[in-house]
């Protein structure tokens, strides 16, 4: 992800479906107050493969906030999850099934949408979130404190970009950065 040079920035996407691309970008902008208008952004599948189910939204979303930011996700951690119009994570399918593989894979830590019903997977540590500001309060991982869960909780309810509360525009990159 980089600033463009021209008035119209460049998207393009490979491995997924462009118009999804777009669509988790406008989330992005709208839910979670990332200034993505004017950046070109370049979306890579690797191996040749292709995400075409809305289980890889969540990942998609994380890997774009995280260039934007200059911010990596912790190297033990996967994001699985579709994510809704309004920053909210839904349930996918098979979840079960893939956090097993997951553990098989060895990664550590999994942050997924909220369960129903409880799920045993031995060595990967699962970390629910309900919505994309969740995902990043838990700085992709981390457990939240109780001060980070009264400003989602403000957030959600009437934050703007420039609210005087909180400042949500210029603290979200210092909040997952941890300064």
């Amino acid at each position: 992800m980089t600033s463009s040079v021209y008035g119209q920035p460049r998207r393009m996407a490979t491995g997924t479906d462009y118009n999804r691309v777009a669509m988790l970008l406008a989330v992005l902008e709208k839910r979670a107050h990332l200034p993505l208008s004017d950046k070109d952004v370049y979306v890579n599948v690797v191996g040749g493969l292709v995400i075409d189910e809305p289980a890889g939204d969540l990942a998609i979303a994380v890997a774009m906030a995280s260039a934007f930011l200059d911010k990596a996700v912790r190297g033990d951690s996967v994001v699985i999850g579709e994510l809704g119009l309004t920053g909210e994570l839904r349930q996918v399918q098979q979840l079960e099934r893939r956090l097993k593989e997951v553990a098989s894979l060895g990664y550590k830590r999994a942050i997924i949408p909220p369960l129903k019903d409880k799920i045993e997977v031995s060595g990967v540590d699962l970390v629910q979130a309900k919505s994309l500001y969740e995902v990043f309060f838990r700085r992709y991982g981390n457990k939240m404190t109780e001060r980070e869960k009264n400003k989602i909780q403000h957030y959600q309810k009437n934050c703007t970009w420039d609210c005087p509360k909180t400042r949500f525009g210029q603290c979200l990159k210092r909040q997952i950065q941890g300064d």
